[in-house]
């Protein structure tokens, strides 16, 4: 078994793409991670290279969470990379970190995931939706999907994912563990969380439901009102944790 790790200081190897032709098909390679930048026309290269890797449980990649419009572009135009590389039989596990989620991002994933995947953990680490159409593309897909059972998201959440969430909770028949990493509670936050509890009274599979909220706050009617409504009605939640919510 083989984990590789390609930290910033080293990301002129993954940028000229002898990396990629490097590990292509390398039969050992069961985990990569990488917090390095690197373009889009080095990343298509990349994930193209970790699709063929047939022992690979585990992928931790990184990017800017600030894209240019020709980043923008040329990723439209090579995402089919990616959905080869989530489709990958043997991947359980994948971090997204620093990732700025276009609406062209996510439907390269979602159609991973529609289609089939073998990933059970999913885990956004600082990533951003620029739209709410974004997220909504991303669960849209994730509703459809029988795998993925795990969802983490480290600080901070964004809203339109929270949003998003809570819609596919209701039909969502496989998630157990949903993590809302650490947050500062404002209007929109608290919004999408008394949504997401309502959401709970519908769902049948959930069993652990996390949110880390940093700072204090005053739980406002509507979300307390929320929390009673959905674990009332809910039946399958065995762990409920809030972290300083009150």
């Amino acid at each position: 078994m083989l984990h590789i790790v390609v930290r910033r200081q080293r990301q002129k190897c993954i940028r000229d793409k002898s990396f990629a032709r490097a590990i292509r098909g390398h039969p050992t390679i069961t985990s990569f991670e990488s917090d390095a930048v690197f373009p889009y026309e080095a990343s298509d290269a990349l994930y193209s290279a970790l699709a063929t890797l047939p022992a690979l449980r585990s992928v931790h990649i990184s990017n800017r969470r600030q894209q240019t419009q020709l980043e923008d572009e040329f990723a439209l135009a090579h995402l089919e990379s990616l959905t080869e590389l989530l489709r990958l039989p043997s991947l359980r596990s994948v971090r997204f970190r620093n990732f700025s989620f276009t609406p062209a991002l996510c439907q390269a994933a979602a159609n991973a995931f529609m289609e089939g995947t073998a990933v059970t953990t999913l885990e956004f680490r600082d990533c951003s939706f620029s739209v709410e159409e974004s997220a909504a593309i991303l669960l849209n897909g994730l509703s459809r999907n029988t795998s993925v059972t795990c969802i983490d998201i480290v600080a901070p959440c964004d809203v339109t994912l929270c949003n998003a969430l809570a819609a596919a909770l209701p039909s969502n028949s496989t998630l157990r563990h949903l993590d809302l990493g650490r947050q500062s509670y404002d209007d929109g936050y608290t919004l999408s969380l008394a949504s997401l509890f309502s959401a709970l009274a519908q769902n049948t599979e959930l069993k652990t439901l996390i949110i880390q909220v940093s700072g204090s706050m005053e739980m406002d009617k509507s979300l307390s009102k929320a929390i009673k409504k959905g674990l009332r009605k809910n039946k399958t939640l065995e762990s409920l944790k809030l972290n300083n919510a009150v």
